[in-house]
């Protein structure tokens, strides 16, 4: 699993990336320059924007998503209540 995030993060996408590292999740981040974007972040998410999450052939954009997207997919592991609100 990747998250891609900017590199002076927002406070929804450190949401993002403590929620995958409180659920124990095994996940590579790759900081992202939001001033000199990667070409190949627009492929991943049409907005050009940061947090986008990839697994497998999954992509994902939008840090509320990708936190309900963990926990649908990982149930089993438990997180911090007060990090989804």
């Amino acid at each position: 699993m990747t998250l891609v995030i900017p590199a002076l993060r927002a406070h929804l996408v450190s949401v993002a990336a403590s929620y995958c590292m409180k659920k124990g999740m095994d996940f590579q981040i790759i900081d992202v320059d939001i001033h000199n974007k990667p070409e190949d972040l627009a492929v991943m998410n049409p907005y050009n924007q940061v947090p986008v999450l990839v697994e497998r052939d999954l992509i994902l954009h939008e840090a509320n998503i990708i936190n309900e997207y963990i926990d649908e997919r990982f149930p089993h592991r438990q997180a911090d209540a007060q990090l989804t609100r």
